[in-house]
Formats: C-alpha cells, sequence, structure tokens
C-alpha cells in the first residue's frame, strides 16, 4: 500500500542533513555522506566483499530492483546523495527506499512535503569508517549484498563485509 500511495509523488530531495548515531562499534554517523564529502556528491557504490556496484533497475514502478553487478560506469551505478537520500542518476532518477519487509529498491524521491510519514523509509546513515554501512533510519537494518551479479539487495542486520561499502567519486 505503500508503495502505491508513492507512485504519484513528485521527485524531491530534501538538503538537510541527518546526524544521528552510527551502529553500534561504528564512528560518528553522518546521514549519507561518506566523510569529506561535499552536500552533494555522487558515487559508485560497491560492495566490500565483491567489490560489485550497487544498481538501480531503469523500470519505471519496477520495485525490489536494486542488485548488485560488476562495475561498469552506467548511469543507473551513479548515486547522487544528500540529505540521507541516495537517488539514482539512471533514467528514472528514483530513490533508494527500504519496505516494511525488508526489501529494497528504488521509488519516486520523497520530499518532507510529499508524503512525511515515508520519508525515513528513503533515509539512509552511513558511518564514517572506509567500508561504511548503509543503514536505513526507519528499520534501523543495513543494505546487504548476497555476492552474486544480479542478485538483489536486502536489508539485514549490520555485520560482516556483505552489508558493508566502500565510495568510489563518480
Amino acid at each position: 500500500m505503500r508503495r502505491l500511495a508513492a507512485a504519484g509523488a513528485a521527485v524531491a530531495i530534501a538538503g538537510a542533513m541527518l546526524v544521528i548515531a552510527a551502529p553500534a562499534g561504528a564512528a560518528t554517523a553522518t546521514g549519507a555522506q561518506p566523510a569529506a564529502a561535499s552536500a552533494t556528491s555522487i558515487y559508485y557504490v560497491k560492495n566490500a566483499n565483491t567489490g560489485r556496484c550497487l544498481t538501480a533497475n531503469q523500470l519505471v514502478n519496477q520495485f525490489d530492483s536494486v542488485f548488485t553487478n560488476d562495475c561498469v560506469g552506467a548511469a543507473s551505478q551513479r548515486w547522487r546523495i544528500v540529505g540521507g537520500q541516495f537517488q539514482s542518476q539512471g533514467i528514472t532518477q528514483y530513490c533508494l527506499s527500504a519496505g516494511d519487509d525488508s526489501s529494497i529498491y528504488t521509488e519516486p524521491c520523497f520530499g518532507r512535503s510529499y508524503y512525511p510519514d515515508l520519508v525515513p523509509f528513503q533515509r539512509w546513515l552511513v558511518d564514517a569508517t572506509e567500508k561504511k554501512w548503509i543503514k536505513n533510519q526507519q528499520l534501523g537494518f543495513c543494505v546487504h549484498s548476497g555476492g552474486g551479479a544480479v542478485e538483489y539487495v536486502i536489508a539485514r542486520t549490520c555485520g560482516s563485509d556483505a552489508s558493508r561499502w566502500i565510495f568510489a567519486a563518480a
């Protein structure tokens, strides 16, 4: 039901930074901003375990559409990170979102004036270590990769390198 409500939302990006505690044992977190990054930056987000890039499916209204794949420099593998949101630079320009069922997908970006109760599902916290957790503000789980090419990412408890990511400037 949350996904259906979001389908008509206009694309909006909140510019405010989130400063929230990092996962247990991690350094201080700054909402979806790698250490020493500017307010708006574009990155390839690579899994620390496999080196594969976080990739957004580019089909409109295609949910559960985020996976890891070999890094090839595609727009769907570049992510604009601002205000705690990860926005795909592919055709759809959708934002990374988490579902109540621990799925991770892209959908139209929410701003504070559009579906304000759903904004936390699109807000991600990143710790300040080299291998970063990408932790959803609402669910408290991290983006996790099973390791295979074209394998969907899922939300899991933060832990191993399969839940850690390296940010490379695009």
